[in-house]
């Protein structure tokens, strides 16, 4: 584990402590992203031809998000394999990696290495306690996380905590107000979604949550975390795992209404990112 220069000591400790004794739902999660680490990158960040490329979209909007911005220190939250990482790395950005998962932080390495870029710098953490000192960061990622906890309350205290005044933050959750995906929705929310994804999949899925998109900016504010824009993505119009039984189709047509991203139309979209601005 390497420590990077924004690291509190004390708060590293309690973050180590706190690993060792993790519910089980974060336990999970992180045997879930373990299994997942080796191909993880290449699968969701570099192949977009074979199956809807939901990851790579919601990376790119986050790109197109951040505009020509993306100069200073960044923390992504929940890095994964990686990729945002390298993005912002190749922009000239001091980025600093956290995951729950010992293996995706090996991939990262590994990753940065097949690039030829110098070593990053990565922790392992709960992201509800994040190790890091108040003020540290200019941006902060967190795609993809949300959905996996128990609760928001903490990790927007913590993001707006490690966040300068006027520093930005990305956050993606799944919509829980698309028609499309009505019995998607409705599994989560009585609990019986990772069930029909593991039988499917055959392997043991995590519990997700939904999120209304208004309502959780609305919560955001409460810790000084402001909307400023928002894009929508993955509209296939056919859920999981109906989308198995007529792929081409299912990416063909939700390719088209991807178009509808930063429209009226967007909550058609199963995930949303929101930016976010640190209210001094």
């Amino acid at each position: 584990m390497l420590v990077d220069w924004t690291i509190s000591p004390e708060r590293l400790n309690w973050n180590v402590n706190l690993l060792k004794r993790r519910p089980k739902r974060k336990r999970v999660v992180t045997e879930y992203f373990d299994d997942q680490s080796p191909l993880y990158f290449y699968e969701h960040y570099r192949t977009t031809d074979e199956k809807y490329p939901v990851l790579y979209l919601r990376h790119k909007y986050i790109l197109e998000m951040l505009g020509s911005e993306g100069r200073g220190r960044a923390l992504d939250v929940g890095c994964g394999s990686g990729a945002m990482m390298l993005d912002l790395y190749q922009r000239g950005c001091m980025s600093v990696g956290a995951d729950l998962s010992p293996s995706m932080i090996k991939n990262v390495l590994k990753l940065f290495a097949a690039y030829n870029t110098p070593k990053p710098l990565l922790t392992v953490v709960d992201i509800e306690h994040l190790p890091y000192a108040e003020d540290s960061f200019n941006y902060v990622f967190c795609a993809g996380v949300i959905e996996y906890l128990e609760r928001d309350d903490e990790v927007l205290q913590e993001i707006a905590r490690v966040l300068q005044p006027q520093g930005i933050a990305f956050i993606s959750v799944t919509n829980a107000v698309t028609p499309l995906w009505f019995f998607e929705t409705a599994g989560k929310l009585l609990g019986l979604w990772d069930t029909v994804v593991s039988l499917a999949r055959r392997i043991a899925f995590p519990k997700t949550r939904v999120h209304v998109p208004s309502a959780f900016a609305n919560k955001a504010s409460r810790f000084n975390l402001v909307e400023v824009d928002r894009a929508y993505f993955h509209f296939t119009p056919f859920p999981f795992p109906l989308d198995r039984l007529c792929p081409a189709l299912s990416l063909r047509t939700g390719l088209i209404l991807e178009k509808l991203s930063q429209t009226r139309w967007g909550f058609l979209g199963r995930g949303c990112i929101i930016k976010m601005m640190k209210q001094a």
